[in-house]
């Protein structure tokens, strides 16, 4: 009887172990998954978009520079001329992103801004003082003269930055940045939340003075307590060359509201007045 209950034990072990080998062979093929990761990134205030966000361009897609770069090396001389392995590659985040622009502009020593403003309008105690009562027009024409300014554009921080769109075009690489928006106090330098230029305390103090001038024979004085400076829709380009990691090309757009108290003939006056700007950087 025991030697019957023993055979029947070892048989159902050899069936559970016959089962057992079963399903382990059912797992030999390993499992493969798509990489979905896009060519290029957005990145919507510090949180990565989904894999279909667009991006520059189908052709300005940040494609990994090594591809590029085999092709280019490969004997045949038919493949496009691309940087060695030792050149910059296109960045991948938002990190890698911002060091590389901030090296960038380094290297190339930008010292000036070319402005060019346009005046979007104004809301004083006196009236617009761009209206047909006030400055009929030629307030505007003060203010959209365009100027250059000995400006050093500062170093970009990722919490400044509401989205990057990099890409590559040839030997160079490009990266859109655009920036949050934010108001500053008159205490506030080029280079204040990301904005590499924008209208600052002393800026919108001359402009006044020169239009009170000009246009009213007036003298308008800004006063500096209670100046506020709202910053918006601020967007960097920057072109790269691969090779050298130097910025060869570096725009800004952007929007801006000043408000403030000014005098004039010894009166207090409450204004806002708001703008846009381009800037080129040499």
């Amino acid at each position: 009887m025991k030697k019957k209950i023993a055979k029947l034990l070892a048989l159902g072990m050899s069936i559970a172990l016959v089962f057992s080998l079963a399903a382990c062979g059912g797992t030999d093929e390993p499992t493969t998954t798509e990489d979905t990761t896009p060519a290029a990134f957005v990145v919507d205030e510090g949180e990565p978009a989904s894999g279909d966000a667009s991006t520059p361009s189908e052709s300005a897609s940040a494609a990994d520079p090594s591809e590029s770069a085999d092709a280019g090396n490969d004997g045949q001389g038919g493949g496009q001329q691309t940087p060695a392995d030792t050149g910059v590659k296109a960045p991948t985040n938002v990190d890698e992103a911002i060091s590389l622009y901030n090296s960038a502009v380094s290297k190339a020593g930008f010292t000036k801004a070319n402005v060019q403003r346009t005046w979007g309008g104004s809301d004083t105690t006196l009236g617009d003082l761009n209206g047909p009562t006030l400055g009929n027009g030629g307030v505007a024409e003060e203010f959209n003269k365009p100027e250059t300014f000995n400006v050093k554009p500062a170093s970009l921080n990722a919490s400044d930055v509401s989205s990057v769109k990099p890409g590559t075009s040839g030997n160079s690489i490009t990266i859109e940045f655009k920036l949050k928006n934010a108001t500053v106090d008159a205490s506030a330098a080029y280079g204040a939340k990301g904005y590499p230029y924008f209208i600052t305390y002393n800026d919108a103090g001359h402009l006044i003075q020169s239009i009170g001038k000009a246009k009213f024979n007036l003298d308008i004085t800004l006063q500096k307590d209670g100046a506020s400076f709202a910053l918006e829709n601020g967007i960097i380009n920057v072109t790269i060359d691969k090779t050298s990691g130097k910025a060869t090309a570096l725009t800004f757009t952007f929007g801006e509201t000043v408000k403030g108290k000014a005098k004039a003939l010894g009166l207090p006056v409450d204004a806002t007045i708001w703008g846009t700007g381009s800037v080129t950087f040499a």
